[in-house]
């Protein structure tokens, strides 16, 4: 599947470009509406995090394989030094792609600790899935005794620089986000899992969210019944089992769930060809 932007990381500066035409999708470009507007910037309140934590834990107990795994196992450097499993993230605001796998990464990590300071964010009003409802982790903080997340958003909705990824971080980058790793180089957005597995594409997809603003998407998600529910959820329950897996299973409310203790089966199965597209 292809992914929407490459990023060049020269003396750690990030270009990025479209790397996809805009009518490929069959959405048009065009301005940002008023009500979505409006909210961009500004935090992610209390009863919208309580609707998204719901969707996370209702997820657990699905159990079903997920059509197609994109969660990929390598071989790779830790990312700190101690017991937490380090989950690095990049991206930018602007990038349709990396709006649909924000709320993949807050649905699965809110399973193992708290964020604070989500911001609403969509994505660029001048690309495919125009203006695509996400959250941006630029000023976000997440607390958990069993992850460190590090999320780095490169750039704003404009194309600004915003975030630079250390030296490690880009070493990781440059060697991992390029074949045979994923199929295109440097391409966002990038999550990479303590050294010991790759998410090779979006694991809630932009056009999944056709339609629908915030709200809609997160009660959407979490509902048991509904298409997208049923679509995302094994995804989030295999990613979720890839990090029970490094942190010892912990907690155990999370990791013994029917739908993560299924989804770990078959990321025993996955082995290297998890993640091919």
């Amino acid at each position: 599947m292809p992914r929407a932007f490459r990023l060049a990381v020269p003396a750690l500066l990030f270009l990025a470009a479209p790397a996809l035409a805009a009518g490929m999708f069959g959405q048009k470009k065009g301005s940002t509406p008023p009500q979505v507007a409006a909210r961009l910037g500004k935090p992610v309140p209390a009863s919208l995090l309580a609707t998204l934590d719901k969707a996370s834990k209702a997820g657990l107990g699905l159990s079903r394989t997920p059509q197609a795994a994109h969660v990929k196992q390598i071989d790779g450097p830790r990312l700190n030094k101690g017991n937490k499993v380090g989950v690095l993230y990049i991206g930018a605001d602007f990038c349709p792609y990396c709006a649909g796998q924000r709320w993949a990464l807050v649905l699965t990590l809110m399973r193992f600790g708290k964020f604070h300071g989500l911001q609403y964010m969509a994505s660029s009003a001048d690309d495919v899935y125009a203006n695509t409802p996400t959250f941006s982790f630029q000023h976000a903080k997440y607390e958990s005794k069993y992850v460190d997340f590090k999320p780095v958003e490169t750039a704003n909705r404009e194309g600004k620089a915003l975030q630079h990824p250390n030296k490690s971080e880009s070493a990781i980058f440059n060697k991992f986000d390029a074949p045979p790793y994923v199929p295109q180089y440097q391409a966002i957005p990038f999550v990479y899992v303590d050294g010991q597995y790759l998410v090779t594409r979006p694991l809630l997809m932009p056009g999944q969210l056709s339609g629908m603003n915030w709200d809609q998407a997160a009660a959407t998600l979490a509902k048991p019944s509904s298409d997208l529910f049923q679509q995302v959820m094994p995804e989030i329950n295999l990613f979720t089992a890839a990090i029970c897996r490094l942190d010892g299973g912990n907690p155990d409310d999370v990791c013994s769930a029917p739908g993560v203790t299924d989804a770990n089966g078959a990321l025993l199965h996955l082995g290297d060809s998890a993640g091919s597209d």
